[in-house]
C-alpha cells in the first residue's frame, strides 16, 4: 500500500476532482482509537455501519483552521463528518488501484475514508450513469 501526501495548497482542487471522480463510490469511514497510524493493525471506530454512497469531500476553512467534509448517501439520509483541524491529507492506494482517502487531525486522530472494492477509477468510467 502507498499513501501520497496531497501538498495543503492543493487541497481544495484535490478534493473537488477527487468528489467528481468518485460520485457514488461505496465508502467507510473510520477513526483511529489512537494516534499509531502506521500500527499493522490499528483499532478502528467506524463513524456508520456499513458503506454508502460518496457525494463530496470538501476542504474549507474556520478561522485558522482548516477543516475536511465528507457527505455520504443522498437526501434525507445525506450526512456530513467534519474532520476539523485537518493538518495532513493522503490518498491512499495500491499501484494504480484507489483505497480511499487518509486524513489527519492536530489532535492526533486519524480518519480513513475507505472503498468497499478497490477499483481502477478509469475502469468505472461511465458506470455510474450506465446503471441509472
Amino acid at each position: 500500500m502507498e499513501e501520497i501526501e496531497i501538498a495543503r495548497n492543493q487541497w481544495w482542487q484535490f478534493c473537488e476532482m477527487y468528489s467528481r471522480q468518485h460520485l457514488g463510490w461505496l465508502v467507510g469511514l473510520r477513526q483511529l482509537a489512537s494516534e499509531r497510524v502506521h500500527a499493522l493493525a490499528p483499532e478502528t471506530v467506524p463513524l456508520y455501519p456499513g458503506y454508502r454512497a460518496l457525494q463530496e469531500v470538501r476542504e474549507g476553512e474556520q478561522g485558522e483552521q482548516v477543516e475536511v467534509m465528507v457527505t455520504v448517501a443522498e437526501g434525507t439520509q445525506a450526512t456530513s463528518f467534519l474532520i476539523a483541524d485537518a493538518v495532513a491529507l493522503y490518498v491512499r492506494s495500491i499501484g494504480d488501484a484507489d483505497l480511499g482517502l487518509r486524513i489527519d487531525s492536530g489532535n492526533g486522530k486519524t480518519t480513513l475514508l475507505e472503498f468497499r472494492a478497490v477499483a481502477e477509477p478509469a475502469s468505472l468510467d461511465g458506470f455510474v450513469e450506465a446503471i441509472e
